[in-house]
């Protein structure tokens, strides 16, 4: 029995480096709300791990996102863990302006936003749209505006 995958596609997105001047401010902001937790708090660790929660709260914006298909799964890697889905597993792809969204539920469902992988798209819809095609003809497209 051969499970070796075969990548179909890979990419990285970064959030951050698109917006320079707003990445900037966000981690001003970080930094001075977690500043302010430490004093509030009296104790500068209160400080740190504030800043290192906030951190760990916006990781998929401040740093990058590598995404892989396969022909076995979805894949999306960050710098705090990993999501991935078998196309056996996908009953729903949801789109909306900035990505598609594998989801092992055909219905709406409240777990939605904790199941499944969403792919952040850079300029590369239609290759990836292509790719879920291929790998599991029979998922359910649905637009989200």
């Amino acid at each position: 029995m051969n499970n070796s995958e075969e990548t179909l596609m890979e990419w990285r997105v970064h959030l951050a480096s698109k917006k320079p001047i707003q990445a900037s401010a966000v981690l001003l902001l970080t930094f001075l709300v977690a500043t302010l937790g430490g004093f509030w708090l009296g104790h500068p660790l209160a400080g740190i791990v504030t800043f290192v929660i906030l951190a760990g709260a916006l990781s998929d914006y401040l740093f990058p996102v590598s995404y892989r298909l396969t022909d076995k799964k979805a894949e999306a890697k960050g710098i705090l863990g990993s999501q991935s889905i078998e196309w056996a597993r996908v009953k729903k792809e949801g789109h909306d302006e900035n990505g598609i969204k594998l989801s092992p539920f055909a219905h709406p469902t409240r777990l939605d936003a904790f199941r499944g992988v969403y792919l952040r798209i850079d300029d590369n819809r239609y290759e990836i749209l292509k790719i879920i095609k291929i790998c599991n003809p029979t998922v359910k497209p649905t637009h989200k505006g």
